[in-house]
């Protein structure tokens, strides 16, 4: 109805009465505003402004008294410029179900953007009530999360804690540290193609857990990425608190050439192959025409980095 008006010279009131008029099932005329203000589409929108398509559907907007969370008003708070309080009272006079007011008493802010991405990159996917990963109950964030987002704008990952838990979120328990510099960041993001990881893993988050161990996988991806040894990337993580694999055995450096055997598309990009798959001889042959290298050569350096070559 917002959106209709919005790019019509009818009020939200005639759109909802002439789609009736159409067959078309309409909300209670008093949720409807009489004009639609600025940020209205924003506030009403299931991607709170981040919107990824030009071709809006009925999944773009939130349905007529819906449970509006208290990440969806902060977000949208930042995002119109508006007080979380203001966005509250704006929110319900369009008929949706919101928080009460003691649990908006703050304050908004730039940063709770990147806090509330997923990705931590300030745009959607929000972790908010909607989120497939946050609708479990009792779920918590990994603490992957909070050490990166720490590093990414500079304050400390129990600064991090407080400023999500007044967004009403919380963090796995956790042994914090006082800092975390930018590099650690870059050792705490899962090493997959998110794209595709989240296709068929949509309710997990896209850091590190202190539940489960980086794999050495991880640790030969981030080595090949930062030019730090398994080893090191190993002991940098583990000093977050959060368990690895143990990386004896595997090499002292790992290169780009090594990213390329690794990757599925010989790019040395995600999607990486899993250390449980095993080599065909053509994957062989294509990584030393891809590498250089003679099929001999690749076959040592899988044997070095703990990939399975068949007969």
């Amino acid at each position: 109805m917002l959106c209709a008006a919005s790019k019509t010279t009818l009020s939200p009131t005639e759109v909802a009465l002439r789609l009736a008029e159409l067959g078309f099932e309409r909300p209670p005329l008093s949720h409807l505003p009489d004009e639609v203000k600025e940020g209205d589409l924003i506030l009403s929108s299931s991607e709170i402004g981040s919107f990824r398509s030009r071709r809006m559907n009925n999944d773009h907007w939130l349905a007529v008294g819906q449970t509006i969370s208290v990440q969806h008003i902060a977000i949208a708070a930042v995002q119109t410029r508006l007080s979380p309080l203001a966005v509250r009272a704006r929110l319900a006079r369009l008929g949706f179900d919101v928080p009460p007011e003691h649990r908006l008493k703050f304050e908004s802010a730039r940063d709770d953007l990147t806090l509330l991405s997923a990705d931590l990159e300030g745009v959607g996917s929000w972790l908010h009530a909607g989120h497939p990963a946050l609708q479990r109950p009792g779920t918590t964030l990994p603490v992957g999360h909070v050490l990166a987002a720490a590093a990414r704008i500079g304050v400390s990952p129990v600064g991090v804690v407080e400023r999500l838990e007044t967004l009403g979120l919380f963090c796995e328990p956790a042994d914090l540290p006082a800092r975390v510099d930018g590099l650690d960041g870059r050792l705490l993001r899962r090493v997959e193609d998110l794209a595709l990881w989240q296709n068929e893993h949509s309710g997990e988050f896209a850091w590190l857990s202190c539940s489960e161990p980086a794999d050495r996988r991880h640790l030969l991806i981030c080595a090949g990425r930062t030019g730090l040894s398994p080893a090191d990337v190993a002991r940098r993580i583990d000093a977050l608190g959060i368990p690895t694999a143990d990386p004896q055995g595997l090499p002292r450096q790992v290169d780009r050439e090594d990213l390329v055997l690794l990757s599925r598309d010989l790019d040395a990009q995600a999607p990486f192959t899993s250390l449980d798959d095993t080599f065909t001889c053509g994957k062989v042959l294509a990584v030393a025409i891809a590498t250089r290298r003679t099929p001999a050569q690749v076959i040592g350096r899988c044997e070095q980095l703990g990939v399975h070559v068949s007969n």
